[in-house]
């Protein structure tokens, strides 16, 4: 038996980020890159027309305005070029991504899929990836050119005045007090707003389809009291986040101002006293404001990684390897041994023993809350017993490849799907147009109804006959239907019932309906009661 416990969990997401992404970075490195260049031959220009400057010679000196205009003006377009590429490639990145994360929690475990939290999954869709993804198109990119551009910077500094660039140096480390200091506040304020945002939306998409329900129950204004509650605690975390961005950005301006002036002050006594000559000292001075950028850069960043870090860790809660697969040669028995499953303190399912033939239909009765539906989600590896086993087949359902869905098990739940297509291109998805229109018609759903109206758009009779179509005309080899009469006329129950009879079997049913009754060759489950054969 595999429990939630026991089932490895990988530490890092694997094959997430494509060549999109690898593209977009080199784009990005390029264009951090060219500025470093770009910047030093402005700042070696600058010094070289003070010289000019001080000499009187007039012509070079305009020669060498114009060539520093000019590399300014090229180097500029060069970034714009490029900064318009990356953009394009950014989105193309991000959008690849996306779709390989969907592949991958699609490709989860059926119980981490039914178990997921919903809120939670949409901020992990948006938010955690768009910050993994900008880890590596921005911050890497951001971080490593900083450090080349520092130590490329200092040793043009170094080189012309020795003496000058240790107190850059130093001036440029007192950067590293505002992130230090705001670095934990800005970790716990994400995983702050990305729970309050993960709420706010599970509290939406709760009422999105129920908005009707919510007038006629007069709840709409316990339901937006409820949103505005949400909405002023989010308030009150985005504020503290703003905050402690707040402090950084005072931080890093009264830094900015240090540095500015500091700089020039430091620069003049060095060429008051006859330590720096005066164009060496224009040269540490243009070329100060990109050294401090730089380590700017790479000391702002420091709480970046430290998000990302925890976004990382967010994605990799989906990064689970599939357990080995193993395909039941048939599903002709199944088997529950001392099965135990609790929800939170509530005990579901207690040392629940049963077998089941397949080959008959078995009916699961029992009052509401018995654990009905839990039998049949635990067949597909929807949930995970705590104790005991569960044999489909001799195969443990959480070995269940994919592919044994829905062809070799098909399961419908109580509430039907309200996908966004019609029920002839569903059909048509699973190569069963002529099969499962042939059984629709004897639910009496029209051709129109089929091919024009979206599943959404139909009743939840209509919905029910639908898939119970799509179920039939698959002719799998386990039939599992939780209360398929619901919503069902009597009309539509007595074609179900000889559906269930031309089958001959293969089908687990829970109900309420004594309309299966009149099935011959049954086996009937009473949660809490005792089992009955009927011949």
């Amino acid at each position: 038996m595999i429990r939630n416990d026991t089932i490895p969990r990988a530490c890092k997401l694997s094959g997430l980020l494509g060549h999109e992404t690898t593209r977009a970075a080199r784009l990005a490195w390029i264009g951090k890159l060219l500025r470093i260049p770009a910047g030093l031959l402005t700042a070696h220009l600058s010094a070289h027309a003070v010289t000019l400057a001080t000499e009187g010679k007039t012509p070079a000196l305009l020669k060498t305005v114009a060539a520093a205009l000019a590399v300014v003006l090229l180097s500029q377009l060069l970034i714009f070029l490029i900064d318009t590429a990356f953009r394009k490639l950014e989105a193309a990145a991000l959008h690849q991504s996306r779709l390989r994360l969907y592949r991958l929690i699609l490709s989860a475990p059926l119980h981490r899929l039914y178990q997921a939290d919903h809120g939670q999954l949409v901020t992990t869709l948006d938010q955690d990836l768009t910050t993994v993804i900008n880890r590596q198109l921005k911050l890497l990119p951001s971080v490593l050119t900083g450090l080349i551009t520092t130590a490329a910077y200092a040793l043009l500094i170094g080189f012309g005045s020795p003496i000058l660039l240790p107190v850059m140096l130093v001036f440029g480390l007192v950067q590293l007090i505002p992130p230090i200091i705001v670095r934990k506040k800005l970790q716990i304020n994400y995983t702050e707003c990305r729970e309050i945002e993960a709420r706010e939306s599970n509290f939406v998409l709760s009422a999105f389809h129920g908005f009707t329900l919510i007038r006629l129950y007069g709840l709409k204004d316990w339901w937006q009291e409820g949103l505005a509650a949400l909405h002023r605690e989010e308030m009150r975390v985005g504020s503290r986040a703003e905050s402690a961005s707040t402090v950084q950005g005072i931080l890093f301006s009264l830094t900015d101002a240090i540095l500015k002036y500091g700089t020039c002050i430091a620069a003049a006594v060095f060429v008051l006293y006859g330590l720096v000559e005066l164009p060496a000292a224009v040269q540490a001075i243009a070329l100060s404001a990109d050294l401090y950028a730089a380590i700017k850069t790479v000391c702002s960043e420091i709480t970046g990684f430290a998000v990302a870090g925890q976004a990382q860790s967010h994605l990799a809660e989906w990064d689970h390897p599939q357990p080995a697969v193993r395909t039941p040669e048939t599903l002709d028995t199944i088997v529950f041994s001392d099965v135990g499953l609790s929800f939170k303190d509530h005990a579901v399912l207690s040392d629940f023993t049963a077998t089941l033939d397949t080959s008959r239909i078995t009916l699961i009765k029992g009052v509401n809350g018995s654990g009905k539906s839990t039998l049949l989600r635990l067949m597909t590896g929807q949930l995970l017993c705590d104790s005991g086993e569960l044999c489909v087949g001799g195969v443990d359902p959480v070995f269940f490849p994919a592919a044994i869905f829905p062809g070799g098990i098909f399961s419908l739940p109580q509430e039907e799907p309200a996908y966004d297509f019609t029920a002839e291109e569903l059909f048509s998805m699973l190569s069963l147009c002529r099969q499962a229109e042939t059984i629709a018609k004897r639910f009496h759903l029209s051709s129109e109804l089929l091919s024009g109206q979206k599943i959404r758009e139909l009743s939840g009779g209509e919905r029910k006959k639908v898939f119970l179509s799509l179920g039939f005309a698959l002719n799998p080899a386990l039939l599992l239907l939780d209360e398929p009469t619901n919503s069902l006329d009597g009309q539509a129950k007595e074609v179900l019932l000889q559906l269930l009879r031309e089958r001959g079997g293969r089908a687990v049913i829970v109900t309420h309906d004594r309309l299966f009754d009149a099935l011959p060759d049954t086996k009937i489950i009473c949660m809490g009661g005792v089992s009955n054969d009927r011949t």
